[in-house]
């Protein structure tokens, strides 16, 4: 992390250091590690961070057209008091910042609610297909697309990991493994 922002990412919407922050070792998945912490604002920016793939500044690593990759953080909420909105939205999005949609028209990406977090860290597992024809620059953003609504409160993103999923049978599920 640089200024609450973590390495090689870039923040798109919300001032990295009151809305998106460093959690520190204390709240990280693993101590000798940080985590992203996303926090209540009552101005209730919708925080978004993005990693452009194909980039020096990104990453190198670039996705192959009609694939379906599978996605993992350790995720936690701030306390149990957060049971109102609040909803992570982890997905690949254009140049522009809008969303890519696969072949199917579904959206590339997935969402998961901050009361469905708990208190301790968890994994939390999801798939994108991409799109046949990917855009000439494409990135992997993290955001809150619901904002957090209970004053105070945090959610936290710690050892986010993507790959290709491996088809385990003809026309069944796809697998990958990651650490945790």
């Amino acid at each position: 992390f640089t200024a609450n922002v973590p390495a090689n990412w870039s923040v798109l919407v919300g001032p990295a250091g009151t809305d998106i922050l460093s959690a520190g070792s204390g709240d990280a998945f693993d101590s000798t590690s940080d985590a992203l912490e996303f926090a209540y604002d009552a101005g209730t920016p919708l925080s978004s961070i993005a990693q452009t793939f194909n980039s020096s500044s990104g990453t190198t690593s670039t996705l192959k057209p009609n694939t379906v990759y599978l996605l993992s953080f350790q995720g936690k909420k701030s306390s149990s008091g957060l049971s109102g909105a609040g909803t992570i939205e982890i997905g690949l999005v254009d140049g522009s910042n809008t969303l890519l949609t696969d072949d199917a028209g579904n959206n590339c990406s997935f969402t998961q609610t901050a009361a469905g977090l708990a208190t301790s860290y968890g994994k939390v597992i999801g798939a994108i297909v991409t799109p046949r024809s990917l855009p000439s620059s494409y990135k992997l953003r993290v955001r809150l697309s619901v904002a957090i609504a209970d004053s105070g409160e945090s959610v936290f993103i710690d050892n986010l990991a993507m790959a290709e999923g491996t088809e385990l049978y003809t026309g069944g599920v796809y697998g990958a493994v990651f650490a945790g």
